[in-house]
């Protein structure tokens, strides 16, 4: 973003004031991508942490399952 500041005061001259008005949205838009990624990133957890126990569950219920293949072979 620093780019699109230095573009602004050599492209188009700004008014001082002018300028902190973007160094304000500047760092508000940052806060706000912080917080979407941080709530991206809560959500993909708690997701991750569904289908990890819906796994355990399987695999639970699978080894509880007779063992076909190893009934062939003479194990249990």
């Amino acid at each position: 973003m620093a780019h699109d500041s230095i573009f602004h005061r050599e492209i188009v001259p700004l008014p001082p004031e002018a300028e902190d008005v973007f160094a304000t949205y500047e760092v508000a838009h940052e806060f706000y991508e912080e917080v979407q990624y941080r709530e991206d990133l809560d959500a993909y957890c708690a997701w991750y942490y569904q289908v990890a126990e819906q796994h355990r569950q399987e695999l639970s219920a699978m080894q509880k399952d007779i063992n076909i293949l190893g009934w062939f072979y003479g194990r249990q």
